[in-house]
């Protein structure tokens, strides 16, 4: 028998899609030979993973960066700002786990994006750091 913090967790779906989330295309990337085949073939998409339309959050967090530098007293340059771009997604809305190099095109401006990496969390989030394809 759930709990009720999964019914509760559950509705609260809802509303953070209702209210935050856009809809985007998630098309795996292409993969090259499997062992055993020519490894000189073109890359093609794996066949088990379709393009399908899915409701994604967009979450852009400021971020400090300090590079590495040689020659400085604290041994590091001076702090950068930037942003980290990560799609955040509910598990139960995914058809397949997205992969590092899947792309994501968002369909409000068609702006797409390339997954770096895939981090799932405790309650069913899967959050998708990525890069802006240009």
């Amino acid at each position: 028998m759930p709990s009720a913090f999964v019914d509760e967790w559950a509705d609260a779906q809802i509303d953070v899609y209702g209210e935050f989330g856009e809809p985007f295309l998630i098309t795996p990337a292409t993969v090259h030979a499997e062992r055993g085949e020519d490894v000189n073939a073109p890359a093609q998409r794996d066949p088990r993973r379709i393009t399908y339309p899915v409701t994604l959050i967009v979450h852009e967090q400021g971020k400090d960066y300090f590079p590495a530098a040689r020659g400085t007293a604290t041994n590091a340059a001076q702090k950068m700002v930037g942003a980290e771009l990560v799609l955040v997604a509910f598990d139960r809305n995914l058809l397949w786990q997205p992969k590092a190099g899947d792309r994501a095109q968002r369909l409000k401006n068609g702006q797409c994006y390339r997954v770096v990496r895939v981090e799932p969390d405790d309650v069913g989030w899967i959050w998708l750091p990525v890069t802006v394809e240009r």
